[in-house]
C-alpha cells in the first residue's frame, strides 16, 4: 500500500475550526462574525482535548468575565488514540 499524497493528506485536514458562541453565531457570507476560537486546521489537529477545554474556557472568561466549567470524561476526541 502506498502512503497518502500530500494532496490526499491535505483533504482529510479541515483548512480551519471554529468554536462559536451559540447567542453570537452570526455570519457574513462564509465568515463567523464573532467566534470564540479559531485556530487553523493543522492547530486543531495538534490540539488535545483538555488544551482545546482550556482555550475555550479562557475565551469564555474573557468574553463574559465568569469562569466556566466543562466536565470532559475521557480527555479526547471521538477517534483520538493519543
Amino acid at each position: 500500500m502506498r502512503p497518502p499524497t500530500t494532496a490526499s493528506r491535505a483533504r482529510r485536514t479541515p483548512r480551519a475550526a471554529f468554536v462559536v458562541d451559540a447567542l453570537r453565531a452570526e455570519k457574513e457570507g462564509q465568515r463567523y462574525l464573532d467566534p470564540l476560537v479559531v485556530m487553523t486546521g493543522e492547530e486543531y489537529e495538534r490540539t488535545t482535548m483538555p488544551e482545546m477545554v482550556h482555550l475555550i474556557e479562557r475565551a469564555i472568561s474573557e468574553r463574559y468575565g465568569v469562569r466556566a466549567a466543562f466536565f470532559v470524561r475521557s480527555g479526547r476526541r471521538p477517534g483520538e488514540t493519543r
